[in-house]
């Protein structure tokens, strides 16, 4: 039976620890119907240095890494993964699932082709089939205006939810993930940008639609008004 060649992209800045363990852990495993290949996009710029080089360099799945000059930030890193692959998974590097997951939000998508994204139920945003990518990228992808990171999902979820398009989710009995391990990884001086950062993108989210998640006012972008 020929597999399915499914291409997962991660973006990642410091946790390689737990990059690590991911894809350790989905190079363990096997499926029938199912191949996997990994793109890293190191947004911290300094994996191939680190300890984890050499056990990755060990996985007998094809790893393509990419080095940017500066972090992308999750958007950027996103839209750039979409544009190369076009169908694919995307997922953190602080969580873990197994290719029977994966399976599960093919089988979604399949069922459910006009859902542009397809999720796991909980987290939403940490793991996802990207089903209609021509659709997304042609309505801007993801806002790159969100950086480094956060309110990039809500932003997405707005603009589906305005243009009557669906984002699917289902039960990924595999999947967990670990809230927030960037932000605790990170050094006091990351901590502290961290929450400058956090609180700079809600507050372009606030103007670009007019209230915070689920309070918003704006129909359209900024309300209209060109930025």
């Amino acid at each position: 039976m020929n597999k399915r060649m499914i291409p997962i992209g991660i973006p990642t800045l410091h946790c390689y620890n737990r990059l690590t363990r991911l894809i350790q852990s989905l190079d363990e495993q096997t499926h029938d119907c199912i191949e996997i290949s990994f793109l890293i996009i190191d947004n911290g710029g300094n994996l191939q240095t680190s300890p984890f080089a050499k056990e990755l360099a060990q996985v007998k799945r094809p790893i393509d890494l990419v080095v940017p000059p500066k972090n992308l930030g999750v958007s950027a890193s996103f839209n750039a993964i979409i544009r190369h692959f076009g169908q694919c998974i995307i997922t953190g590097d602080d969580v873990t699932f197994t290719l029977e997951d994966i399976s599960l939000l093919l089988q979604e998508a399949e069922a459910s082709p006009d859902s542009v994204f397809v999720g796991e139920q909980e987290g939403g945003w940490t793991l996802f089939w990207m089903n209609r990518p021509d659709t997304w990228l042609s309505m801007g992808g993801f806002d790159e205006g969100f950086y480094p990171a956060y309110y990039e999902d809500n932003d997405a979820d707005r603009r589906l939810t305005l243009a009557g398009l669906a984002r699917s989710k289902v039960v990924l009995p595999g999947w967990s993930h670990a809230n927030s391990s960037t932000l605790y990884d990170g050094t006091p001086e990351y901590q502290a940008q961290h929450w400058q950062n956090f609180h700079r993108n809600g507050m372009y989210y606030l103007q670009k639609w007019g209230g915070a998640p689920g309070q918003e006012r704006f129909l359209t972008p900024f309300n209209g008004e060109a930025q």
